[in-house]
């Protein structure tokens, strides 16, 4: 079977204490072709913070790209587990993705970052069943479209992470990003947890 596009979906926020688990699912045309060279796409953790988003604002002025996001809180990954509750926003970023009227391709092939996995159900709730989709091991290293969907999504968490420190200013969220660093742990044994921390990781701590 012969793909038009492929649609790239990664996640970004497995392993954080804190805050949203985010994933992106994103796809280009041929028309885009020469700028995704040009911006030279590695997977989000190999890019400077600065990188990252220009990366992100010059994809969000391209007509010839479409991404879709979707997030889950700590309060859903604490009732599904990260796993599970990854695959769902995955598979919710895919449908926000395809059902849009303007979007430009046909016959997709949908890779995903290894661990991602696709909810069956919720796709053939939504008319797309017997879609093509793999998930390959360090994806966002290989697939162009699954950097794009790595850098998109981590900008997306950040920046929330970000406007959650203006709120929870004691955990140093715009620095750590809800990952278990030092200093957020010290902070969380002399403070507690706050709403938006996951209390399933947090266990052995207290």
């Amino acid at each position: 079977m012969k793909f038009d596009y492929v649609i790239g979906i990664d996640e970004v926020g497995r392993g954080a204490l804190a805050g949203p688990l985010v994933v992106v699912a994103a796809t280009f045309s041929p028309e885009a072709r020469l700028l995704i060279r040009r911006l030279k796409l590695k997977d989000s953790k190999k890019l400077s913070p600065k990188r990252r988003i220009e990366i992100f604002e010059a994809v969000g002025k391209n007509p010839w790209i479409r991404w879709s996001a979707a997030r889950v809180s700590p309060s859903v990954i604490d009732r599904l587990n990260v796993s599970q509750a990854a695959n769902l926003a995955a598979s919710r970023a895919l449908i926000r993705l395809l059902s849009r009227q303007e979007t430009f391709f046909e016959k997709p092939k949908i890779i995903l970052d290894g661990g991602l996995r696709l909810r069956d159900n919720l796709l053939f709730k939504n008319g797309l069943a017997n879609l093509s989709s793999e998930t390959l091991i360090k994806a966002d290293d290989k697939i162009k479209s699954v950097m794009l969907a790595s850098i998109i999504a981590k900008v997306i968490r950040d920046r929330r992470m970000i406007n959650y420190h203006k709120h929870y200013p004691s955990y140093g969220f715009d620095v750590n990003k809800g990952y278990g660093t030092r200093i957020h742990i010290s902070a969380l044994k002399q403070n507690g947890f706050s709403e938006i921390h996951r209390q399933s990781f947090l266990r052995k701590y207290f």
